[in-house]
């Protein structure tokens, strides 16, 4: 349990999405700051130095504003600060950044991390009762994950002469439209498991994914939907002790085994029936955008029977579906960044309705390079900044430890070989000179595509 002290006052609330402040405030009755998103950002491309000393990606504040109305309301005193921010790598990038003003805002305060899985008023209540006290001297190293992998994709980007599209995603994407390989017939409207976020995006009707996408925030901001940008198939032990409740007898379906509780997300669910009261004709919908986002969730929970469901749309996927469900299906990008990826392919002309390539979309794809567009090394990349965060190495040793495993005779940025931080308890540390492991693409290593960063 966090100990909130007596008055108000004495705790704060640091939360990511100002659409979340309102609500909180009135659920908790607590002060809420919301940072709007990353706090720091990297360099813009073309500016210089890109790395800082330790050979990591420079970042500079995102909004100076934004950052001194933090850094005063930090310096006022404190007891405990309760950091919100999302459940995901992103989230714990921030989480590290206000936890390292705090510390030198307001060293006295305790500091604790509180992840919402919904905003219903008593799940918030339980979240705080579990949230987990910060310890920056022992815990694992907070937002190594995403640290590591923004430098690593800031190299990719600057060796390849910083090509639109040339990053690890949208690469192999633009491949995979080259070679007209993208699902184009109907997707199959599951009712026999839980959604994800994917779901939502490729079997919503009535929307282009990014108008989709915009509708799940706003049922989860208005506490109606569980967070939405998840991958996750299961539900931890609590929320199916929840579903199971809430399920008529007659119409209940299995539950899917639980997840672990250290796992950040679950599969969407609805947080209740409130939606068939409030929009009685969404089963009949014309473009049923709001009957398919809880049409699974209702159904798996056993809140709905399965024969009062719309029939399965028979329509293709447009080609904003397409892209979503090809980045899904590859395990490429993250469930934040695919429907924002896709609407950027259509709205910079790069593909077809179709789903091929245009000629602006070919003459992009030709200046990518060949590992680039490589899907299985994209992935590798992924499974080795997880593998080792879980581990608890800081993230320029996950960087060094990337380069070595992929690239040993890739030139990383200075700094990189001989970084000032360390993995925790040096347990982990990886030496400059550590062979690395074979290359993962047929076309190469990174070093002896793009030679060394400068």
């Amino acid at each position: 349990m966090v100990p909130l002290p007596d008055t108000d006052h004495r705790a704060l609330i640091l939360i990511e999405s100002s659409g979340l402040r309102d609500r909180l405030r009135e659920i908790v009755g607590l002060p809420v700051f919301a940072t709007g998103g990353h706090i720091w950002r990297d360099v813009p491309l073309g500016e210089t130095p890109v790395f800082d000393r330790e050979g990591m990606a420079r970042r500079i504040p995102r909004h100076l504003a934004t950052m001194k109305a933090l850094w005063e309301i930090l310096s006022r005193p404190r007891e405990a600060l309760l950091i919100g921010t999302d459940p995901d790598d992103e989230g714990d990038v921030i989480a590290a950044d206000l936890v390292a003003m705090a510390r030198t805002a307001c060293p006295r305060a305790a500091l604790f991390r509180v992840h919402w899985q919904t905003m219903e008023k008593e799940a918030v209540h339980h979240a705080l009762g579990q949230a987990t006290e910060i310890n920056p001297l022992q815990d694992p190293p907070l937002g190594a994950a995403g640290l590591a992998r923004a430098t690593i994709d800031r190299i990719l980007i600057e060796q390849a002469q910083r090509v639109p599209g040339g990053g690890r995603v949208a690469g192999p994407l633009l491949d995979a439209l080259a070679r007209s390989s993208l699902s184009a017939g109907p997707p199959r409207l599951a009712f026999d498991r839980p959604w994800t976020l994917r779901d939502l995006l490729v079997m919503g009707r009535g929307a282009d994914t990014g108008q989709r996408y915009a509708l799940a925030e706003s049922l989860y901001l208005g506490g109606r939907l569980s967070y939405p940008r998840t991958a996750a198939q299961g539900y931890w032990p609590e929320t199916q002790a929840i579903l199971v409740d809430r399920a008529p007898a007659r119409s209940t379906q299995p539950l899917p085994p639980p997840l672990p509780l250290s796992a950040p997300h679950e599969a969407l669910w609805a947080t209740g029936p409130v939606l068939l009261d409030t929009h009685p004709d969404m089963l009949s919908a014309p473009d049923a955008v709001l009957a398919s986002v809880m049409a699974a969730a209702w159904v798996s929970q056993g809140i709905v029977p399965p024969e009062d469901m719309p029939a399965p749309p028979t329509a293709a996927m447009g080609i904003d579906a397409r892209l979503v469900d090809w980045q899904a299906r590859e395990g490429l990008g993250r469930p934040s960044t695919w429907a924002q990826r896709a609407m950027a392919f259509c709205e910079r002309g790069w593909v077809t309705p179709e789903g091929t390539l245009t000629p602006e979309g070919a003459r992009v794809h030709q200046k990518v390079p060949e590992l680039l567009r490589d899907a299985a090394f994209s992935r590798a990349i992924e499974a080795h900044i997880a593998e080792k965060a879980a581990e608890g190495w800081d993230a320029p040793a996950i960087v060094r430890s990337a380069f070595a495993h992929f690239s040993p005779d890739l030139i990383p940025p200075p700094g990189l070989h001989h970084p000032k931080s360390s993995t925790r308890g040096q347990t982990n540390a990886l030496p400059s000179n550590t062979p690395g492991g074979s290359p993962v693409s047929k076309s190469g290593s990174l070093g002896s595509v793009w030679g060394g960063v400068r």
